[in-house]
């Protein structure tokens, strides 16, 4: 079977790293003091043996001590959150010496403009008590902020009915009662929650349409329409059975740490499909949503192989990762459920060397402009970080190494991540959050955050060491996400941390090259997820596909930025998922424009999205 000879690749080095931890790669020992351990699998764990691996690793991988070449655009990002009123730690409720696994993880956020005003606005997370929390305790809460037209923002939680006060996990935004306006989900450790826009500046808890269910780990999730039925259903990823009754402390190097994966059971994932009617029916295994063995931590909604029928993966920490689709399946097959895992024989399941990996943040784009869409994972120190490279025909390599993925994070562990085009030469750069896991007993531990571009072919390079301040200080980075807040063409930035306040990264780059920003929206208002945006001014073109959630937890800005050079015509060309084709000539650049299939666009503030 293709699922067991993608996991003989490699299988000698397999053997070292199957039993990993958490993020972790190295075997655990049980919290049973001075014995000697032994993973989950019943493997020894041998130092000398965990030594020569990593040397092995930095001999292959580690980056190359030449001082890095000046960008051509010099990065500009200043952190300016408390200036603009953005003032929140999330509260990890860790307590020294005790390990509990979900203190380690932290909260996402999500850019969406709840009031339609044409600014974008932020939600942040925030933790709780873990042990026996009140319910009527609001110590720690959820905040949102709403942007005063890119000068200030202001925390209206109380305001919009947003003060829940669970240990938040990731966001999801999505209008799924299709009245025009973003409602919210929040994914946590113990009861999610579902809240409602009122279209006025409020929300309204609706969690009790979901049904009853005993709370799991929740983590990424994403609105997709799964079942093409015209509204929006949920996708919750779930992680790891970890209370109180199965928490245990793991020790590296004779040294405590947080345990992860390898000494904990998986749990099953949900889909919550949209009865239309305000319910939502929980139907996972229904719709095929299965795999062997989950962990899931983030998920992405996009369509791998332009067949109109968008594909949901699944990035599980040291499990295969999933990829669910409907191609090629056969409805009137006996048994036969609506989607299919398929990562196993597409080559986006494990390593380019069979192994799997940590798998927490994800980021989609055409890295080498071949007009497919490729997979970046962010994963673990002293392995690598991966780029699967879409080989077109729902088949993926893993070409980590010949784009130098590898050699550059090598050196980190990394969370949350976003493609975009710092420097507006058409091609898609990456923000990565970086941070380790095991604990503050454990070196290293704080991480500085990467800022890696590339040259238009497909191959990175590392300008952090350009990027300022904030790039240069290390810190335990969780979750991020971006948004235009201030509407100048240059995507700004909200970064979550275990260790201290979220950051608002607003970015100042200087660039002659021009910019255009689009805004997809078909008439009932779902994401079109699949459409193929071709952006051409002078003798550069660009292709944009469509696509939802991804990075760690959080979501950002949905309006697109596409690079222009300095002078000439614009041409925009969609191909939206319902095989309408419309073209448009004459939409000015240094502006966002709303655009729908079949009608004049609108440039945003002139009318609400």
């Amino acid at each position: 079977m293709n699922f067991l000879s993608n996991r003989l690749r490699g299988s000698i080095v397999t053997l070292l790293f199957i039993v990993c931890v958490g993020c972790d790669r190295t075997p655990p020992v049980p919290p049973s003091g001075t014995s000697p351990s032994t993973s989950a699998g019943g493997v020894a764990e041998s130092k000398a043996a965990t030594e020569a691996v990593e040397q092995k690793g930095k001999t292959a991988n580690s980056p190359s001590k030449a001082v890095p070449s000046p960008p051509h655009v010099t990065p500009i990002f200043i952190d300016r959150a408390q200036e603009l009123g953005v003032d929140l730690t999330y509260f990890t409720n860790a307590v020294p010496g005790r390990f509990f696994l979900p203190e380690s993880m932290c909260g996402g956020m999500a850019w969406f403009d709840y009031d339609l005003d044409g600014w974008q606005d932020l939600y942040c997370t925030n933790g709780s008590i873990l042990i026996d929390p009140d319910p009527n305790d609001k110590t720690h809460t959820h905040h949102i902020y709403r942007n005063q037209a890119g000068r200030r923002f202001v925390d209206v939680s109380a305001l919009a009915g947003l003060q829940h006060n669970g240990y938040g996990q990731g966001t999801a935004v999505g209008d799924f009662n299709g009245d025009g306006f973003p409602d919210l989900f929040i994914s946590c450790y113990g009861p999610n929650k579902l809240y409602e826009n009122n279209g006025d500046g409020t929300f309204r808890d609706v969690t009790p349409s979901l049904g009853e269910r005993d709370p799991l780990w929740s983590t990424g999730s994403v609105w997709a329409d799964v079942d093409s039925d015209g509204d929006l259903d949920l996708y919750v990823a779930n992680y790891m059975h970890v209370n109180w009754k199965t928490h245990k402390t793991c020790s590296f190097g004779g040294k405590p740490g947080y345990c992860g994966p390898g000494e904990y059971q998986a749990q099953p994932d949900w889909l919550f499909l949209n009865e239309g009617d305000g319910r939502f029916r929980e139907c996972a295994e229904e719709f095929g949503f299965v795999g062997e063995r989950g962990n899931g931590l983030s998920v992405v909604w996009a369509d791998f192989d332009y067949d109109r029928l968008p594909d949901l993966y699944v990035a599980n920490d040291m499990a295969g990762n999933f990829l669910f689709t409907r191609s090629g399946i056969d409805p009137k097959k006996p048994g036969q459920t609506p989607y299919l895992d398929v990562a196993p024989r597409a080559g986006c399941d494990v390593s380019g060397q069979g192994l799997f990996e940590a798998s927490m943040g994800i980021a989609l784009a055409d890295y080498d402009g071949d007009g497919k869409l490729d997979i970046y994972l962010t994963h673990y120190y002293h392995q690598k970080n991966t780029l699967y490279h879409n080989l077109g025909g729902m088949l993926f390599e893993d070409d980590s190494y010949r784009t130098r993925v590898a050699t550059i994070s090598h050196e980190r562990l990394g969370f949350g991540v976003i493609t975009f085009d710092y420097d507006r030469d058409g091609g898609p750069d990456l923000i990565i959050a970086n941070g380790h896991v095991l604990g503050p007993e454990q070196i290293p531990w704080q991480m500085p955050p990467t800022l890696i571009r590339n040259n238009t072919h497909g191959k990175f390079e590392d300008i952090t060491p350009f990027a300022g301040e904030f790039f240069a200080k290390p810190a335990l980075g969780r979750g991020m996400a971006a948004g235009d807040f201030d509407n100048d063409g240059n995507l700004d930035f909200s970064i979550s941390h275990l260790d201290q306040p979220i950051a608002l990264l607003h970015n100042q780059t200087k660039n002659t090259r021009r910019w255009i920003g689009l805004l997809p929206l078909t008439p009932d208002r779902i994401k079109p997820v699949g459409a193929q945006i071709r952006v051409t001014c002078e003798k550069e073109s660009r292709l944009h596909h469509v696509w939802d959630a991804g990075s760690y937890y959080s979501v950002s800005d949905d309006r697109l930025l596409f690079g222009l050079p300095e002078e000439g015509k614009v041409t925009v060309e969609i191909d939206w998922p319902d095989g309408r084709h419309d073209r448009y000539d004459d939409l000015t650049p240094e502006n966002y424009w709303i655009v729908r299939p079949g009608q004049v666009p609108r440039r945003l503030g002139s009318e609400a999205p």
